[in-house]
């Protein structure tokens, strides 16, 4: 039987959560190599998967509601160093990878490598959640293929010739990414006895690739302004594309060469936050943030609210006061309470646990 990790119940707050003990599962109690004192398995064991569990809870939520790609990478590769057969820290880590694509550093290929080394920690520790997880990391390639077209769009990009050249080496890139899905979902038909979820995950993935191959396949392309854009060649491989733009009759831009005033792909500094594709910081963490200042200011005017109406009562002679105060106490706290409350659930936050 493979040993566990576990931690101590008597001496682990005296030593680094990094260094674990192991432990025989099936044995009931165990001693510990540093204090000596014996224990049961199954609570060392738990007292692991409990820190393990919360490692997660805060990497997920920087990764789902601040946004904090880099942070959120970092905190999914020090969980596995504490526990390499973590599967729910592997999917995170790819999916904060692919989050962390910029213009001028994309990783959906970095993604791809990882993506099949962490293959073999599924089929080995997890195989139950190969297909989950196999699900969410298609799910995300299509959110960057949105997000990157989005990113393109706004900024007046996609329609000059490097903008469409990047677009379509990420395409390609994606359809690398899919096709190499596929090749796994396929061997996990063949041996899994329910095999429908997985028939159905690659009936959807084959027409994902065929709707990103029909892009490619498309020779022209036709701007807003009336511009072509004829796809003369490209590499299915490197993704590299030879594209020539026809010149609208009425168009009486200067914007004709392969390097346009407007496009993000010149030699000028640009701001970090206009090079990236995912928001580095979602507006919504702003907001739950601002949630617990509105929250303790609401709980404040309604004691003082309360305070006074007692005052009213007592030193004036204004009988119709208190019927304001105290529907107004009542509607503080109430909403004060409300704030706070959505505020610690996170607005349905993201709980991975892998335990």
């Amino acid at each position: 039987m493979d040993l566990v990790k576990a931690y101590c119940p008597y001496c682990h707050k005296e030593h680094s959560k990094d260094d674990p003990i192991f432990i025989n599962p099936e044995e009931k109690t165990a001693i510990c190599p540093n204090c000596l004192n014996e224990f049961k398995t199954k609570q060392g064991i738990k007292l692991f998967d409990t820190y393990i569990s919360l490692l997660l809870h805060d990497a997920y939520y920087t990764l789902e509601k601040i946004n904090d790609y880099e942070m959120a990478y970092r905190k999914f590769a020090d969980i596995l160093e504490i526990d390499e057969s973590c599967c729910a820290a592997r999917e995170g880590r790819i999916i904060a990878l692919i989050y962390l694509s910029t213009m001028e550093f994309p990783q959906i290929q970095n993604a791809q490598i990882m993506f099949e080394k962490d293959l073999v920690q599924y089929l080995k520790n997890r195989p139950a959640k190969l297909v989950p997880f196999i699900r969410r990391v298609n799910e995300t390639l299509n959110v960057y293929d949105s997000m990157l077209l989005h990113k393109l769009s706004n900024q007046g990009l996609f329609y000059t010739i490097d903008g469409l050249r990047f677009y379509m080496s990420q395409i390609v890139d994606i359809i690398k990414f899919k096709i190499s899905i596929l090749q796994y979902l396929e061997r996990i038909s063949t041996r899994a006895k329910d095999n429908s979820g997985v028939v159905e995950l690659v009936g959807q993935v084959t027409n994902e690739c065929n709707k990103l191959n029909g892009f490619l396949s498309m020779s022209e392309h036709y701007s807003p302004s009336g511009d072509t854009y004829n796809v003369i060649s490209i590499n299915h491989e490197t993704g590299e594309a030879l594209i020539t733009r026809a010149v609208s009759a009425f168009d009486t831009s200067k914007d004709v060469g392969r390097y346009g005033t407007n496009s993000y792909f010149t030699k000028q500094k640009k701001p970090k936050n206009k090079n990236e594709i995912f928001h580095s910081r979602s507006s919504l963490y702003s907001f739950m943030n601002s949630l617990v200042s509105l929250g303790w200011l609401s709980l404040v005017l309604a004691f003082l609210s309360f305070v006074n109406t007692f005052l009213v009562i007592f030193f004036t002679d204004i009988s119709y006061l208190p019927y304001i105060f105290g529907p107004l106490t009542i509607v503080l706290f109430i909403l004060g309470l409300i704030m706070l409350l959505v505020h610690r659930n996170k607005f349905h936050q993201y709980y991975k646990e892998d335990k």
